[in-house]
């Protein structure tokens, strides 16, 4: 929100998005989908969506110097931290399984086949706020990755995203994941998010369910 003229308007809808381009979403569209904010939201724009047996969602990131850790990371040579392209894409496969919902609902409801994102993204336009009470009703994020780095990224590069839905088991969703600049893979691997509808429970049972979420995840990882 921001004012002008004393009064509050809203960034939604200010985006390439509502300018013509109905194939993208755009940043103000993504934080209020989203569950971070600056400076955690990684994902500027979501530029693509493919669904079928293995969905795909296409984003980018555009990188700047302004930000807070290339003050330190590293002195006279500011580099991405990894981590932080890990997050863009862990964020990015966040709205892959929020998007996948809404699909199911717009199917569902409306009868819409949503085979891509110029059939899906001017319908979230439309439908923000319940995409977004829909992304409130579970709870999950980041499980685990297993990201490469093989090149760095330097403030003025522009991250191109990509994560591809490959597995779902017991409340686990497994992503490959890939990150260019300029056409050059400069990361890639595999990222685990783990997603769960949370029942009406005392804080010392939701301990325990997190506690079981995680022996899960554990378990998984033993048996691969």
């Amino acid at each position: 929100m921001f004012k002008r003229g004393g009064r509050e308007r809203s960034m939604i809808g200010m985006s390439v998005v509502s300018q013509g381009a109905e194939d993208v979403l755009g940043y103000p569209e993504l934080v209020y989908l989203g569950v971070c904010e600056y400076p955690l939201a990684m994902v500027d724009r979501i530029t693509g969506f493919i669904n079928g047996k293995r969905p795909v969602l296409k984003g980018l990131k555009n990188v700047s110097i302004n930000e807070p850790h290339f003050r330190g990371h590293f002195k006279n040579y500011p580099v991405m931290p990894g981590n932080l392209i890990a997050e863009c894409l862990g964020q990015l496969s966040g709205y892959l399984h929020s998007f996948l919902k809404f699909s199911e609902i717009l199917e569902k409801e409306r009868g819409l086949s949503v085979d891509n994102g110029t059939i899906l993204f001017p319908a979230i336009l439309q439908n923000l706020k319940k995409v977004s009470c829909l992304r409130t009703s579970y709870r999950g994020g980041l499980a685990s990755h297993n990201v490469k780095y093989r090149r760095p990224v330097f403030p003025g590069d522009q991250l191109l995203l990509q994560t591809q839905l490959v597995l779902q088991d017991r409340g686990f969703f497994h992503h490959t994941v890939e990150a260019n600049v300029g056409g050059m893979l400069v990361a890639s691997g595999t990222i685990v998010n783990f997603f769960i509808t949370p029942p009406e429970v005392s804080s010392a049972e939701s301990e325990i369910n997190i506690y079981g979420i995680f022996k899960s995840l554990s378990d998984i990882k033993d048996s691969s």
